[in-house]
């Protein structure tokens, strides 16, 4: 996979071989671990990126359900936000509720 800067990472495998879980460090100050379910599909992300903020995204069996949880960076306008998107990648809550 193609990453926006340089990054060095720990892979930890399965005993097949397949990668469970990643921890990366990009050049850009960039933070990520994901963790992939048996079948290779990922189905957690928790990240922190410089310019964007910290946060965390679960999937369900099908990427476009998922619930994300974001939190910007003070000097970036926005508040902490969760949103959840259900099997068709429709959302379905934000919190806090959109005015």
């Amino acid at each position: 996979m193609k990453r926006r800067s340089p990054a060095t990472g720990i892979q930890v495998n399965d005993i097949a071989g397949n990668e469970r879980v990643g921890l990366a460090i990009l050049d850009d100050g960039s933070t990520v671990v994901g963790m992939d379910d048996e079948r290779g599909q990922e189905r957690a992300h928790l990240y922190y990126i410089p310019k964007k903020g910290a946060g965390m995204l679960l999937y369900g069996d099908d990427e476009k359900e998922n619930i994300s949880l974001s939190i910007p960076r003070r000097e970036q306008s926005g508040i902490p936000k969760i949103e959840m998107t259900d099997q068709a990648g429709e959302l379905v809550a934000v919190i806090p509720a959109q005015k």
